[in-house]
């Protein structure tokens, strides 16, 4: 995990160098625009695929679920505070994706705030999707395999299942921009 977290500063390190070296030039051509929008879907997939396993162990494998219920709170709010416990893996993956690489922009061109306000609605966006695509697809797996715990072979099917629903999401996504656009 302490490697996963050094590969992760060393890309931020880049990815800021990379938004510094862009200029005013290539504002004009439209090239930040399409590193951000390549930023922003390689943080969604990254948060997706790396929570996946954390979501699983946390909403159906744990063995804490017994004593929780116990205590004088609803089950809305038990399952509310465990989602909100998943959130520190898209916060970090979002927060190293996206800031680092539009600081450095932010700081080599006059930009806007629009462009900082879109920047923060990236970050937002990263963590909000990947966790609530992840507890949904959970969720549906479990629902359509019942009585099936075996934690290593769900977090194989939903990696596959995750990442089948991710590129049928990106290639909506792209095609209604590019219809769009």
């Amino acid at each position: 995990q302490a490697i996963f977290y050094v590969l992760l500063g060393l890309a931020a390190v880049g990815l800021f160098f990379l938004g510094r070296s862009m200029t005013s030039l290539e504002l004009l051509l439209g090239a930040p625009s399409s590193l951000f929008q390549t930023l922003f879907m390689m943080g969604t997939v990254l948060s997706v695929v790396l929570l996946i396993p954390s979501v699983l162990g946390s909403l159906y494998m744990s063995d804490d679920l017994f004593q929780v219920l116990l205590l004088p709170y609803s089950p809305l709010q038990i399952v509310f505070a465990k989602i909100i416990n998943l959130a520190h893996l898209p916060v970090l993956i979002g927060a190293a994706v996206t800031f680092p690489a539009g600081i450095g922009f932010i700081t080599s061109n006059y930009i806007g705030i629009s462009f900082i306000l879109a920047l923060i609605f990236a970050f937002i966006s990263i963590v909000l999707i990947s966790i609530s695509f992840d507890v949904s697809l959970i969720v549906l797996i479990l629902y359509l395999v019942k009585g099936f715990r075996n934690k290593d072979h769900l977090k194989i099917i939903g990696a596959i299942i995750g990442m089948i629903l991710l590129i049928l999401w990106i290639i909506f996504i792209s095609f209604f921009i590019s219809s769009t656009g």
